[in-house]
Order: structure tokens, then sequence, then C-alpha cells
């Protein structure tokens, strides 16, 4: 039986791209820069995996904040995390 709750196909695509994450308190401009390698993306979200570790409803700012995005889920694979981000 098929579970996929996705409306919309994932397709492969393989990118490191920065972000940043707001809201960090131990930050001097309370944001986080990151980087994050994308394993795939859809209409409404991507996946990637990151050295950090991210948590659901964390908000992400991609390319000087003209896209951004919330984190939707995270889980640690072995020594990185996979986490799941909706554009909003």
């Amino acid at each position: 039986m098929n579970e996929e709750r996705r409306k919309h196909p994932r397709r492969p695509w393989e990118l490191t791209i920065p972000f940043s994450v707001a809201g960090v308190d131990n930050t001097e401009s309370g944001k986080l820069f990151l980087n994050g390698d994308t394993v795939d993306i859809s209409a409404t979200g991507l996946c990637i995996t990151t050295d950090h570790p991210l948590e659901p409803g964390q908000v992400l700012s991609f390319g000087s904040q003209r896209l951004v995005a919330v984190v939707k889920w995270g889980k640690k694979v072995d020594q990185s995390y996979r986490v799941g981000i909706k554009f909003i």
C-alpha cells in the first residue's frame, strides 16, 4: 500500500546551497548561516542534508531572503541531518 502524502511529484536535485536560519539567539545577527546539500525538489518544497540539526517550525531563507521556507521535519542520518522544508 502506497502511503505517499505529497501532493506534488519530487525530482532529484543535487546542489550545495547556502541558507540562513532566523531567530538563533547565540549569533550576533540573530541568524545562523549554513550550507545544505539538496536531495530532491518539488513545487512546494525540498529535502536537504546539513551538518546542523534543524527543528520543525524554524524559518530558513535562501538567496538574500527572496525564497523563504519552514522546516517540516528533520532526522539524524549518520553524521548529518536530513531535513524536509516547505516553501512559504
